[in-house]
């Protein structure tokens, strides 16, 4: 009896050591896993777009900025700052002294030639009644002749150069090419003014075509084509509207870094010239896509991956290859499927085949 009762004393603190160490074992099973959120890959609609701030501007065809032709006093700027000018009025007039000089001469060069056209037409004419008469030679007729000619080419070339002069004075006097405002006068008459770009005489814009002026990075530019849609918000009362794009630069230095996109409304708007607003240009729309979360992919040099949580517990490293990032979502053409939980926290910490605990 007292045999018995050793061995089942014996069986039960067996039975009770056996049991605390796989208690300790699966607590420690547990403890080990890594923690981690999840986040189910699905099919939706991602937009490319870039936003940014933009200012409204004159549109380049309606923005027109006087500069001297060449260094000279400026004579009368008949419109004061604010006022509308119509097409054709003038806007101003310079005082170019040589220019002026080189119209009297040229001028006179035509009057001076067409008097010597007169001179040997009468007397071609005079010759021509002589010889008819046989009291001069042919020869003197001739010479009558080459003489009208000769005063005729000289009259044609006097006028061409009288043209090319008075072209050059239609310089000292510039007219509005369209309906507009005198926005800003840089210069007063009697003041003078050289022929540079960062000496203009004045501003005249028309504020009935108006644009949005945004700057984009470099790399966002070259994504950048006349024609994709795009949307304007007033940033004051957030209201927006519909735009599209109308023009983009060439980067051709690689040291720059940001360039000026032009956004048109597609009709009309409340904006006013220097509202400050913000836009959206829509790059690329992908209809129906498996996207993650963008912070899920990872790189291995040119290779992109994320980490799926297995049902075995376990962490597994998936290769993808991604589209387009719209946002926080990525594009994925291959390596998952939908409905695969990918990993989305603690990612510089969980390795391929970690067991890990799924976060609720």
């Amino acid at each position: 009896m007292i045999r018995r009762l050793g061995i089942t004393a014996l069986w039960l603190a067996c039975a009770a050591g056996c049991s605390s160490g796989g208690d300790r074992e699966a607590a420690s099973t547990v403890s080990s896993a890594l923690a981690v959120r999840v986040q189910a890959a699905r099919t939706q609609t991602l937009k490319d777009v870039i936003t940014a701030p933009g200012t409204i501007v004159p549109s380049t065809a309606g923005d027109l900025l006087v500069i001297a032709p060449e260094v000279c006093d400026v004579a009368e700027v008949p419109a004061p700052e604010g006022a509308a000018v119509k097409a054709g009025d003038v806007l101003v007039r310079f005082d170019i002294a040589s220019v002026s000089a080189d119209l009297t001469a040229k001028q006179q060069d035509v009057d001076q030639a067409t008097a010597r056209l007169s001179a040997a037409k009468d007397n071609l004419t005079k010759q021509t009644d002589l010889y008819s008469r046989s009291v001069i030679p042919k020869t003197v007729l001739d010479n009558a002749t080459a003489a009208v000619s000769a005063a005729d080419a000289d009259l044609t070339h006097a006028q061409m150069m009288l043209k090319a002069s008075a072209t050059l004075a239609g310089r000292a006097t510039v007219r509005a090419p369209f309906n507009g405002i005198l926005v800003k006068r840089f210069h007063a008459p009697g003041e003078s003014v050289r022929p540079s770009a960062d000496d203009p005489v004045l501003r005249f814009i028309d504020p009935t075509r108006l644009q949005v002026a945004v700057r984009v990075t470099a790399g966002q530019v070259i994504r950048v084509d006349p024609g994709q849609a795009a949307t304007i918000t007033d940033v004051a009362t957030g209201t927006s509207f519909p735009a599209t794009v109308v023009a983009r630069p060439v980067v051709q230095d690689p040291t720059e870094t940001s360039a000026e996109i032009r956004l048109a409304p597609s009709g009309p708007t409340p904006l006013t010239l220097d509202t400050v607003v913000q836009t959206e240009v829509v790059l690329a729309v992908r209809e129906n896509v498996l996207a993650v979360p963008t912070a899920a992919i990872q790189k291995s040099g040119a290779t992109a991956f994320v980490m799926l949580a297995g049902d075995d517990g376990k962490a597994h490293r998936h290769d993808v290859q991604p589209g387009i990032t719209a946002g926080p979502f990525t594009q994925i053409y291959s390596g998952i499927s939908a409905g695969d939980h990918v990993i989305v926290t603690a990612l510089d910490q969980v390795t391929d085949g970690m067991a890990i605990d799924i976060e609720r």
